[in-house]
């Protein structure tokens, strides 16, 4: 699946060596400076054919493609999905502190006011202190402004209950909140997808189906939605230190995203995946897992950060063609200008021609008409000589 990349794989089984068939690799971008080294990005992402998915007839606009907006509609945003209990709080707040104390000069991203720093700041302290935090209890929107390589990029990104997500795209249900998800969803830049790879290998069939059915949906209404093509996904696979062991023997990660979310990447065509631990947990004298923030997370930047260089290159390829288009425009309109002083000449000539014509006829008429008069005139003479007098004869 060449449009399925893999970026970091602390998961994979190595594999023996094989010779690759012929192909003409995509073109590479830039790599990225503050992040581990990044697989190419091909600067246009092409995505496969996208084929019918069941749906539920009592879906509201997550399922029904009619209710999809496919006209100009403003996009803002980096949007996190994922359903209860994949990590979203964890992975935003653990992202958000690594961007607010990162040491580059290029990279760092601020909240635009206090409360989202303060409330993101208090769960990476509960979680030094060894305290998971609370579970999400309602939509809480959050606005941040993310300086990467000397651009500046407005991000606004929404934390919400996990049974949001099952509500809206599964259940389909019409509310406030899975409304604002929803609407969330259509103003996406690019998108990062947690899902926790315990739900799919022994959770329970609701929470498989949220991560499946629910993710297959979400992102077919992002796929069928106008520019959806160009969106970029990110498939973040959380919690890589405690299920890291299974997915090893199941063949690693290319193998456990290939086999288990099939249907995932068959609507979300070209994605790219990364197994992540934003925290790393470990037991405490009564064998409870608590976080361990002494261990370094892993995986946490380099989803988002390609996001932003995608959306780096989706810009620069708008521009590109934003600027070829205004340039056929000029030509064509200069084309257009051409053609028409070239049919209003040919128009004065023509008119030049038949004036010129019609007065030629009509002095070659008139010509024609003295020369006939005289002609006339003149064969008429002879018949008009004088009568000479009668000659008198004298005896």
């Amino acid at each position: 699946m060449n449009d399925h990349e893999q970026a970091n794989d602390p998961w994979d089984v190595p594999e023996p060596s094989a010779p690759t068939p012929p192909s003409s690799p995509p073109p590479s971008a830039p790599p990225i400076p503050p992040v581990a080294p990044v697989a190419p990005v091909p600067s246009a992402p092409v995505a496969p054919t996208v084929p019918s998915m069941p749906t539920n007839p009592a879906s509201p606009a997550p399922a029904a493609t009619p209710n999809v907006n496919m006209g100009p509609q403003l996009r803002d945003r980096i949007v996190v999905l994922g359903r209860r209990r994949s990590g979203k709080t964890i992975y935003l707040a653990r992202l958000y502190e690594m961007l607010w104390n990162s040491p580059k000069a290029d990279l760092h991203m601020r909240a635009l006011d206090g409360n989202s720093h303060l409330s993101l700041m208090r769960i990476v302290d509960s979680l030094k202190n060894g305290e998971w935090p609370a579970a999400t209890g309602g939509n809480t929107y959050s606005t941040f402004e993310l300086s990467y390589e000397g651009e500046t990029f407005p991000l606004v990104m929404l934390d919400y209950p996990g049974e949001v997500f099952r509500r809206a795209f599964v259940e389909g249900i019409d509310a406030p909140d899975t409304k604002d998800l929803v609407e969330h969803v259509d103003r996406a830049l690019g998108i990062l997808c947690l899902i926790d790879p315990g739900n799919i290998l022994d959770g329970s069939i609701e929470a498989f189906t949220d991560d499946e059915f629910g993710m297959v949906q979400a992102l077919d209404r992002v796929r069928r939605s106008r520019d959806g093509e160009n969106i970029s996904i990110a498939l973040v696979l959380t919690k890589c230190d405690v299920h890291g062991k299974r997915i090893k023997r199941l063949g690693g990660t290319r193998a456990f995203v290939r086999d288990r979310l099939l249907n995932v990447l068959r609507i979300a065509g070209r994605l790219r995946y990364w197994a992540t631990a934003a925290v790393r947990s470990t037991k405490d004298a009564r064998e409870q897992d608590v976080p361990d923030l002494r261990r370094p997370a892993e995986g946490v930047m380099e989803p988002i950060l390609w996001v932003v260089e995608q959306i780096i290159v989706n810009r620069k390829r708008v521009q590109v063609q934003e600027t070829r288009r205004v340039q056929e425009e000029h030509k064509r309109a200069h084309y257009e200008a051409e053609q028409k002083a070239r049919l209003q000449q040919s128009r004065q000539h023509r008119r030049f021609w038949i004036l010129f014509i019609i007065l030629a006829s009509l002095f070659g008429a008139i010509a024609i008409a003295i020369a006939v008069i005289f002609s006339i005139q003149q064969s008429k003479a002879p018949d008009q000589a004088p009568e000479t007098p009668p000659v008198v004869e004298r005896r």
